[in-house]
């Protein structure tokens, strides 16, 4: 949409005066985004502030995973948009769960602080005993993104094990141990 593409190249008066104009800030475009998501995407901080406070739904999924605009942004490795839209969420919810999966795995250590600190649950079992703790220490594999290197994950793991019996289960548990 014209909002969508506004709001992913950062111009805010296009943004105003599509808005003015009765532009839906929650309208799946053709590329199955929403405007909150493409701002997301490319890190458009004061373009994720103005869709919210004109009423962009920071939780709708969009995109062919059906993604928030929090994991779009954590995917695209966008921390300032990551960190508001964290801000945005009011309670602990599967969101904030998968969001500090998703980030423990491309060890982005910031997103995990503040996910940890909003109530994101680094228990939540994604399957064969596969937790945050596990995707930190195996790291995501993504081909859109790039491993970090040991110490980031490093860095991602110590901030997860300070989560009082946070442990390795399943699969992902007896793959670390052997390792």
């Amino acid at each position: 949409t014209p909002l969508g593409r506004a709001a992913g190249g950062g111009d805010l008066a296009a943004m105003t005066a599509l808005l003015d104009q009765g532009a839906d800030p929650n309208a799946i475009g053709a590329h199955g985004m929403t405007p909150l998501a493409s701002a997301a995407r490319n890190g458009r901080v004061e373009a994720i502030e103005l869709l919210l406070t004109r009423g962009a739904d920071p939780h709708r999924g969009c995109g062919v995973n059906g993604w928030t605009p929090l994991l779009h942004a954590l995917h695209k490795d966008q921390p300032a948009a990551a960190a508001r839209l964290i801000a945005a969420c009011n309670s602990p919810s599967s969101e904030l769960d998968d969001a500090l999966f998703m980030a423990a795995g491309y060890a982005q250590v910031d997103a995990v602080a503040a996910l940890l600190k909003k109530g994101a649950d680094p228990r939540k079992d994604f399957g064969d005993g596969a937790n945050s703790l596990s995707n930190a220490v195996c790291g995501a594999f993504d081909i859109d993104f790039s491993y970090r290197g040991c110490a980031t994950h490093t860095a991602t793991v110590r901030a997860l094990l300070a989560v009082r019996d946070l442990k390795l289960q399943g699969a992902a548990g007896t793959a670390a141990r052997r390792a």
